[in-house]
């Protein structure tokens, strides 16, 4: 099952002023976005793979693609935070 994603501005995460929804492919990341504030507080968008890395111990995150119903792209450092995020919760 491939998962999907929303950056948000405004939930304030490890930091930063940038959190994230992540959520099942069968929603559409407009649906989700409705829920939190709408576009308006949507910075990109985008599906997201996160994997174990025994050697490393840690999780990393990889965000690609695009929001059709948003019209928004993911971003590099969507994985970045993602990532940071998974290995302060292990």
């Amino acid at each position: 099952m491939r998962l999907k994603y929303v950056m948000l501005d405004n939930l304030g995460i490890s930091g930063t002023n940038d959190g994230f929804i992540i959520f099942q492919e069968f929603e559409e990341h407009k649906s989700v976005a409705s829920r939190y504030g709408g576009i308006k507080h949507i910075l990109s968008a985008g599906f997201v793979s996160i994997d174990y890395n025994c050697t490393l111990n840690s999780f990393i995150a990889h965000c690609y693609g695009n929001s059709i119903s948003l019209h928004i792209q993911s971003r590099e450092v969507d994985s970045e935070i993602i990532t940071h995020y998974f290995n302060m919760q292990h």
